[in-house]
């Protein structure tokens, strides 16, 4: 019995009751190392352990179904990085186009895709008249790859229904990543101003399902919609995770997951700032300012334009840290940069500003939540809130 398995019955019991691994600890009267080590798939638990945690979620987790080996083990289907697929804790290996039309029915689950989206990811351009029957008879090889043989009589079983224009992935039985990562990180929200170690955690599991770019290894999708936005979500709570933690004064828990969802979008500014930011709160100031360098030169000569705020005002935070003096230090690089293409305050993409989280700056706890902080000194510097 392998012991990863175990990790994956206890987690996905855990997300189906909605609790945090402190709670599953405390209610099994258990460690939180323990679940943790559970989870990652480090140890097998103990027949006493396993017991005290069927009686928290409220059935047998070896009998009930759910133990590693039971045929009942829901199908895992993970899109937050390279895709894979497991049905009864094996691994299931499909053809491209099959790979390609799970994982644009798993960016969006229960919802209605259609005949004509699917084509078009499928084939683009060269997608022929009478290519909906192909649509049809991929789907129902799909169907058959990743549905139970027991699940697939009646309509109510299909883990891909049909229904008027399309078809719908019910992610209802199944472990998909993509829904733990938006409970998790929509529950991290709700707690962030109630209880932050509590959000802080919540964050800590929400982007731990992320193991590199959404569908990493299906470039026919990456800029559908649905895998656009999941990935700007991605950015948004791992920027709200980096906020929360320097607020927290636990910079060195998010470099990890902020450097995963910069594979996302590498020149989002706001993103890279807070990245800068904890090297510096984690004591690689250095690394931090080269990091700046290295953006400047990209932004310069992939987009065309100077850093804009949030990674200048990332920068002077770091500098006045460094006991580098109150004065601007952009203010020489301004005369040396006139002839650059684009203006100092355009920006390399979209994002909220960063805050100036590092131990020189004063937090402050405005209308929009603890991650809006205001430069401590310097007339000159402006400042920085989540917008």
């Amino acid at each position: 019995m392998a012991e990863g398995s175990w990790g994956d019955v206890l987690r996905n019991a855990r997300i189906r009751a909605r609790l945090t691994q402190d709670e599953v600890a405390r209610r099994a009267r258990i460690s939180v190392r323990t679940v943790r080590h559970i989870e990652g798939g480090h140890v097998t638990p103990r027949a006493a352990t396993l017991e005290r945690m069927s009686e928290v979620f409220g059935y047998d987790l070896v009998d009930g179904g759910r133990g590693p080996g039971s045929s009942r083990l829901p199908c895992e289907v993970r899109v937050l990085g390279p895709m894979s697929v497991r049905c009864a804790g094996l691994p299931v290996d499909m053809p491209l186009k099959q790979r390609v039309l799970l994982g644009l029915l798993a960016v969006q689950p229960d919802q209605v895709v259609g005949h004509e989206e699917i084509a078009d990811a499928l084939w683009g351009d060269g997608a022929q008249p009478g290519c909906r029957h192909l649509v049809y008879t991929y789907v129902a090889r799909l169907r058959r790859l990743i549905t139970p043989r027991e699940e697939r009589q009646g309509v109510g079983g299909r883990r891909i229904r049909t229904v008027h224009g399309g078809y719908v992935l019910n992610s209802r039985g199944m472990g998909l990543d993509l829904c733990r990562f938006d409970e998790r990180a929509a529950r991290a929200a709700r707690a962030a101003g109630a209880d932050p170690p509590a959000a802080l955690d919540l964050y800590t599991q929400a982007l731990g399902c992320w193991q590199g770019r959404l569908l990493q290894d299906l470039p026919q999708l990456r800029q559908h919609p649905a895998v656009v936005q999941g990935a700007q979500r991605h950015i948004d709570v791992a920027i709200d995770f980096a906020d929360l933690a320097l607020s927290l004064g636990r910079p060195a828990l998010v470099l990890d997951q902020l450097t995963v969802a910069a594979s996302e979008e590498p020149l989002h500014e706001a993103l890279q700032a807070r990245i800068m930011l904890v090297m510096a709160a984690t004591g690689r100031r250095a690394t931090a300012l080269r990091l700046f360098d290295d953006l400047r030169l990209r932004l310069g000569r992939e987009l065309g334009v100077e850093p804009g705020d949030e990674l200048r005002g990332a920068r002077r935070a770091i500098l006045r840290e460094s006991g580098a003096g109150r004065r601007d230090p952009e203010a020489s690089e301004a005369s040396r940069s006139s002839g650059s293409a684009g203006p100092s305050g355009s920006r390399g993409s979209s994002g909220p500003s960063a805050p100036s989280a590092s131990s020189g700056l004063s937090a402050s706890s405005g209308p929009d939540g603890p991650s809006v902080a205001s430069a401590a000194s310097g007339d000159d510097d402006k400042v920085l809130t989540r917008r």
